[in-house]
């Protein structure tokens, strides 16, 4: 069952309800974007989010920037995003009409840092985790460029297609592709997902066709390594090793199943438990976490990348929106469709949580809570007490209202905060001479 939604809107903006389904799915705001969407992301210090697409009206390349608080519109540029790079600091964009993308610097009003030289070749793009070389991949290879001067260095066919008997139209040909790529964090590994099948023209039908992965070395070409079975590649930000939809069963035809692989040597390290479809797998800027969503089955998880642990999951309605893109504090999970939607992870997982690393970062947004907040932290003891619990309100003024100690655990303790009026707070506690402060937003 599709779920449905009543939209109120005014001009500027939508507010959303769901017929079928009430409490976790609930959007915080829903925006009207008047573009068909084309990609959703949140800023790397979570100060806006982009959605970006074709204009409905003009077709013609834009991407708007949102408030994630309330969904205001800051700005709108006439470019599509690209992507940031890994570390942040930079971001790829395409102008309207444009092949090439321009590499920029987003905090300083998206001024262009590197106009990159024309490729006939390459289709899409990415930048390396050092920030020094642009990659353009097409079918046959791939296209190096310098990222500060925008001179091509490098073109790498590393696919033929081989005639291995007959001739014109009866020939029997080998035909190979690249068919995906993730460029590793050491910016010189680049895993290919290669598909090769054997085509008879006499018979008119196709003889074999496989998927098998390999790792190079972009600069020399040099083969490191190679797997069997493998239909995608999903680049770790910072890392070298990779996410690999493959098979847990070599001899069935379906590729069904996650893995963790070290991408220098395409060694498996573990299966993660995910369910799969039509799936999408999005990181956040560190590369810790990614946000599992697929979309015929309308589940979405928040999953520890080195562990496979599933740290939220959220059963939805099939195809209830894509793209999505997660904060970089893990709070918030925003999808387009058509519309700009945002949803608060504590609804979304049935649980608040919020960690002391995120909350020293004022620019980041307060966590949304009901009446129960767990606190997350690794220097939290299960067995010192916790005093001089304080909350503060957004005055600064100290609440005379108690508040109850739940429970107390290894790293994480939980608050009742239920007593309080709606609004947003600071709550402060100390074990022994370490004191720990929190902000939240409490919405009953």
């Amino acid at each position: 069952m599709k779920l449905k939604f009543v939209l109120y809107c005014t001009i500027l903006f939508c507010t959303v309800s769901s017929l079928t389904r009430a409490g976790t799915w609930d959007t915080l705001y829903t925006r009207q974007t008047n573009m068909d969407v084309g990609g959703v992301t949140f800023a790397p210090d979570d100060s806006f989010v982009i959605v970006t697409g074709v204009d409905a009206d003009s077709r013609i390349a834009v991407t708007k920037f949102y408030r994630p608080s309330d969904g205001v519109l800051l700005d709108e540029k006439p470019f599509w995003f690209g992507g940031f790079s890994q570390d942040g600091k930079y971001a790829l964009i395409y102008e309207n009409h444009g092949k090439v993308p321009m590499l920029v610097d987003w905090r300083n009003n998206w001024q262009v840092i590197t106009t990159f030289e024309w490729d006939s070749l390459s289709n899409t793009y990415t930048i390396s985790a050092d920030n020094q070389t642009l990659v353009g991949f097409n079918a046959k290879g791939y296209t190096l460029w310098d990222a500060q001067t925008g001179k091509q260095r490098k073109q790498a066919q590393i696919f033929r297609d081989t005639v291995l008997s007959g001739s014109g139209q009866n020939s029997t040909d080998k035909i190979t592709s690249l068919q995906g790529s993730a460029l590793l964090g050491d910016s010189r590994t680049l895993c290919i997902v290669v598909n090769q099948y054997v085509f008879s023209g006499s018979l008119n039908k196709e003889l074999s066709n496989k998927y098998y992965g390999i790792s190079i070395d972009i600069e020399t070409g040099e083969l490191k390594a190679g797997a069997d079975n493998i239909r995608a590649f999903y680049a770790i930000p910072g890392s070298t090793d990779v996410i690999v939809l493959g098979k847990n069963d070599v001899k069935k035809i379906d590729y069904n199943a996650y893995f963790l692989f070290n991408g220098l040597q395409l060694n498996k390290r573990f299966q993660y438990q995910l369910k799969l479809g039509q799936a999408f797998i999005t990181f956040y800027q560190g590369g810790d976490y990614f946000l599992h969503n697929t979309q015929g089955g309308g589940t979405l998880s928040i999953v520890e990348t080195s562990t496979g642990k599933e740290v939220c999951k959220a059963l939805g309605e099939d195809g209830w929106a894509v793209p999505a893109s997660i904060s970089q504090d893990m709070k918030y999970i925003m999808a387009g469709n058509g519309y700009m939607m945002m949803y608060s992870v504590d609804k979304l997982c049935g649980t608040t949580s919020v960690t002391s690393d995120v909350q020293k970062h004022p620019t980041l947004l307060p966590m949304p809570t009901s009446g129960l907040l767990t606190i997350h932290d690794i220097n939290i003891d299960e067995t010192t007490p916790i005093s001089s619990v304080k909350i503060l309100d957004n005055l600064g003024n100290t609440s005379q209202v108690s508040t109850t100690l739940i429970r107390q655990g290894n790293q994480s303790v939980e608050f009742d905060v239920s007593i309080l009026p709606n609004g947003k707070y600071t709550i402060t506690f100390k074990q022994l001479d370490t004191v720990f402060s929190y902000s939240f937003i409490l919405i009953k």
